[in-house]
This record gives C-alpha cells, sequence and structure tokens, in this order.
C-alpha cells in the first residue's frame, strides 16, 4: 500500500514539472498553492498510516513470555494497591482464563471472581476486560 502511494507521488509530481517546464509564468503563481496543498494531502494521508503501523506492530509482536505476565502484573498490582487475592486474578486474566476458569482454579465462586474483577477494575478505573488487556500490553512495550 505503502509503495502505491510513493508510485502515485512521483507520478503526479513528475506530471506537474512537466507542465510547469512548459508554462513558467504558471509555476510562479501556482507553485505554493500547489505545495501547501500537497503538505495538507499528506498529512491526511500519512496520520492513517502512521496509526496503523501501530496495530501492525502489536500484531507481529511475539507473545509475551510466562515470567513477563509475572512481572507486568506484580508492578501493577503494586501500583494500583491489589489485594493478594486481586493479584492472582489479574494474573488469570492477563493469561486469558475465563470467570469460570478462574474459579475453578482458586476454588472460589465464579460470583467472587466477578467481585474481585469488579475491585480490581475500580481501583485501576478501567470499565472492561479489553481495556485491562490493553493497559496491560502497554506495560509490555516499557519493558
Amino acid at each position: 500500500m505503502a509503495g502505491g502511494f510513493v508510485r502515485i507521488g512521483l507520478a503526479v509530481g513528475n506530471s506537474w514539472a512537466l507542465a510547469y517546464e512548459r508554462a513558467p509564468e504558471l509555476a510562479v503563481i501556482v507553485t505554493p498553492e500547489t505545495c501547501l496543498g500537497f503538505m495538507c494531502l499528506l498529512a491526511i494521508v500519512l496520520i492513517p498510516l502512521v496509526r496503523m503501523e501501530f496495530s501492525i506492530v502489536a500484531l507481529t509482536a511475539a507473545p509475551p513470555t510466562k515470567n513477563e505476565v509475572e512481572e507486568i502484573c506484580a508492578e501493577v498490582a503494586a501500583e494500583f494497591a491489589l489485594s493478594a487475592r486481586e493479584s492472582e486474578i489479574l494474573l488469570l486474566i492477563a493469561r486469558g482464563h475465563t470467570t469460570s476458569s478462574m474459579a475453578d482454579k482458586l476454588v472460589i465462586s465464579p460470583y467472587t471472581v466477578n467481585t474481585h474483577i469488579r475491585h480490581i477494575y475500580d481501583k485501576m478505573q478501567i470499565h472492561k476486560r479489553s481495556e485491562l488487556l490493553n493497559y496491560l500490553n502497554m506495560q509490555r512495550s516499557d519493558f
């Protein structure tokens, strides 16, 4: 996709150069406006491409190791003063466990797990599981 933008830019630039070469008086009048227009167009095109690059990097990054996940969860637990049980649940969430699998693993009620998850969300001021996982992944990029 980026190669296509480069080719289009080269073609348009060469076309404008040939037109300006044949009509130099037009080039003097139109060049500042043309340059400004192309700079604005370039900015409009580049902003989505840069945003897309962050998504591509996140998708192609190697999955976190078990130690990385444990370190990140320990740091987050310390930062937000999570209890020991909340820290355990945070780690299990980061590893991809569901509420029922956490309840089975910790031998507690799924309702208790949900209560701890709500406490984690309240302390971290997060509203959804996806936000929590995004936060943990952003912490991973700091390593």
